[in-house]
């Protein structure tokens, strides 16, 4: 009975660490530079996605999600990342220090049939070091959020998950 509940035990933490990754692409990722860096310096969230019209929110809810998701990335990435984190503006010329962009290019509403179900948000991201453009991280991250009831806070809580993603490769690489 102890070996097999000793080979159950060992399964679980197995499969534990096989869990699929948030990681969809990776073209670099420097793990000691990520994580000897203290502070990092951030854009504002770019969502070059567009809501087909088959979402049918009009252009005024799509634009106040935008800035919802945009303030909500920002304070689950200050919450979930113990480095500093200081905000630049999007356009704004950084010589110094490792910047972080994160833009969404695909997302799914997660709905289907009236019913809930979960959401993505896929994200191009990149972290640079703004001195000599090397290139600390660049790849391509996937947010799922839980199943929530309305098409706004599944694609919210995507976004969220987006933000966890980036501040765990912020602490300890991809």
């Amino acid at each position: 009975m102890r070996v097999l509940l000793l080979l159950l035990a060992v399964s679980l933490t197995c499969l534990g660490g096989c869990a699929t990754t948030s990681v969809i692409e990776k073209n670099e990722n420097k793990v000691g530079s990520l994580t000897a860096a203290n502070e990092y310096y951030l854009r504002p969230l770019a969502v070059s996605f567009k809501a087909p019209e088959g979402w049918a929110v009009s252009k005024e809810t799509w634009d106040a999600w935008l800035q919802q998701w945009q303030n909500e990335y920002n304070l689950e990435l200050r919450k979930e990342c113990r480095k500093t984190l200081l905000n630049i503006d999007a356009d704004a010329k950084q010589e110094k220090g490792y910047v972080v962009t994160c833009d969404i290019y695909e997302m799914d509403s997660g709905g289907f049939a009236g019913v809930g179900g979960k959401a993505y948000a896929r994200a191009k991201v990149r972290i640079v070091d703004a001195a000599d453009g090397t290139v600390l991280f660049d790849g391509k991250l996937q947010g799922t959020s839980t199943t929530e009831p309305s098409v706004e806070g599944r694609l919210n809580g995507a976004v969220n998950d987006l933000a966890e993603e980036i501040a765990r490769i912020l602490m300890q690489g991809a």
